[in-house]
């Protein structure tokens, strides 16, 4: 386990922009929190070491005061050549049993000097994270300058409604990676009119309106996510287009039962597939995102109304969402843990000869 002491008395050489050397050294201010967030004692380094009150010890049963989280925040100054103005270590400390399994947890974030941090934070890491939010946004392309391109994230994530509630709360659901969604959704009110003219006109806008956001009364769909977790908004590159979100609806196919007063082989919804695979070096493998594609759901919408046999009655028909995970090799998320199995050092032996350090090979 990690003893208070090695976080005490540090200093960060604050170098800045454009400097050949370091020029000053920010302390690193140290709170020691409880589990249940309260602050235990504050350390702010000096010129001489300081002791702090509390200190990791053991008597060889339990690990007392051992560090388990480590948040630090190195706040910077902008309109300084990004000097380092402050810096601050949160040590998270619990009396562990030297024979239990205790996860650690390691965070580090840049603020820029009187900002705020943001609610959502971007993995440094270049591999999604199992839970993490799954970044999501549309291509932009400069009207000026066809060859500029960035993407307009949506700071929330991937979003899907749920609950089964009405489309207009906007109750959404942060997808989060490798965490499937085997169905979500909210509902409309519409008449039989309104539905009659669904089903002769399709109902795509009306699926994605419910779960994209418009901007100057134009709907932007959400159309890339992000290949990598550190994925940059200015290298589209970075990002995979989602498959299939342009669909074209058959038309031909809709049918309206005005004895049912049912609309048949509609799109009542969409599901979204998102393929994983893993890259990099074989000891630190790194999920990534390689395809992602959006399917159309058919169905058929009914209006439930038995009170009102008008064009007027109105009636909730459920839009429904799906996300699915998989991988784009199947044994890849056991692939992690394999071990390589070195070469022998020496030769094989004939077993006439005779070598006493040598393992009987298998018949």
């Amino acid at each position: 386990m990690f003893p208070i002491s090695s976080f005490i008395n540090l200093f960060l050489f604050n170098r800045g922009s454009g400097q050949p050397s370091p020029t000053t050294v920010t302390p690193i201010n140290v709170r020691i929190m409880a589990t249940d967030g309260t602050l235990i004692e504050e350390i702010m380094p000096g010129s001489s070491p300081v002791t702090p009150n509390q200190e990791t010890v053991s008597d060889g049963g339990i690990c007392y005061n051992s560090v388990v989280k480590v948040n630090s925040r190195i706040m910077y100054n902008m309109s300084s050549d990004n000097r380092i103005s402050s810096a601050v270590l949160e040590l998270t400390v619990a009396d562990v049993p030297q024979v239990n399994f205790v996860p650690l947890s390691f965070r580090n974030i840049f603020v820029a000097e009187n900002a705020t941090v943001p609610e959502f934070l971007i993995s440094g890491n270049p591999g999604y994270i199992l839970g993490a939010h799954l970044r999501a946004g549309t291509l932009m392309t400069d009207p000026s300058d066809p060859t500029r391109k960035a993407i307009l994230e949506q700071i929330e994530g991937f979003l899907i409604p749920s609950g089964g509630r009405g489309c207009a709360v906007k109750n959404f659901h942060s997808v989060n990676f490798m965490q499937s969604v085997v169905s979500s959704g909210c509902y409309r009110s519409v008449t039989e009119q309104e539905l009659m003219e669904l089903c002769a006109t399709g109902s795509k806008s009306y699926i994605f309106s419910a779960i994209n956001v418009s901007t100057d009364s134009s709907l932007r769909i959400i159309d890339h996510v992000a290949s990598t977790s550190d994925a940059l908004l200015n290298s589209s590159s970075d990002w995979i287009e989602i498959k299939g979100v342009n669909f074209t609806e058959n038309l031909a196919i809709l049918s309206y039962d005005n004895i049912q007063r049912k609309c048949s082989n509609i799109v009542v919804g969409i599901k979204f597939e998102f393929v994983v695979a893993r890259a990099g070096v074989e000891y630190n493998p790194q999920d990534i995102i390689v395809g992602a594609f959006a399917t159309p759901i058919l169905g058929s919408w009914k209006i439930h109304n038995n009170s009102d046999f008008t064009s007027s009655a109105k009636s909730n028909i459920p839009i429904r969402f799906e996300v699915q995970f998989s991988r784009y090799d199947p044994n890849s998320q056991e692939t992690i843990h394999r071990k390589v199995k070195a070469p022998p050092i020496l030769p094989h032996l004939d077993d006439s000869i005779f070598y006493p350090f040598r393992k009987p090979y298998p018949l």
